[in-house]
Formats: structure tokens, sequence, C-alpha cells
């Protein structure tokens, strides 16, 4: 199990807003088998492994050139643990937040 952050940042769009741009990469990325936590200034992803998670964010990426876009940088950190199942709900709950 990993999670991930995700930044997908499309370059070169007519306009400031690129909420469109993110929304259609997400829905993409649900089509996947990885666990969407949409967040205001990133994605974060669950996956089993580093290929399903990949494979999800290049549909994300996919999914915004499609729109017309011709540039998309992708800013990725990825939490690899072997010990235990990670959970993003669980890592907020260690910290005693809701």
């Amino acid at each position: 199990m990993l999670t991930a952050e995700v930044i997908f940042i499309p370059i070169g769009t007519q306009s400031t807003t690129l909420s469109k741009y993110i929304k259609a990469a997400i829905e993409s990325m649900n089509d996947s088998e990885v666990k969407v936590y949409p967040r205001a200034m990133a994605t974060e992803i669950e996956a089993d492994d580093l290929e399903t998670l990949f494979s999800a964010i290049k549909k994300g990426q996919e999914a915004i050139m499609n729109m017309g876009v011709k540039r998309v940088v992708v800013s990725l950190k990825v939490d690899i643990r072997t010990d235990k199942d990670a959970f993003l709900e669980k890592k907020i709950d260690s910290i005693g937040f809701q």
C-alpha cells in the first residue's frame, strides 16, 4: 500500500482558473484502481503499488491534454510503507485533527 500527493499544473491555458482541468483529471483517475481524495491544493491518492499509481496519474495527465492543453507539469510525492497498510484517513486520525 502506498499514499501519494499529486499536483497537475496545466500550462498555457487561456484562463487563470484551472478547476475544469483538475476536475477532468480527478474524474479520470476515479476510473482507476486507486482511491482519490481531492483537496484544495493537491490530490491525495491511495494505491496498491507504483504501477497502479502511475497508471492513474497518466490518465489524469491525458484527460487534461485531451482538453487541448499542450503542456502539463506533474508534481508527485509518494510514501511507500512495507511494514503496514497506510491509509490517508488513518494518518489524519493519528494526529488528532478532524
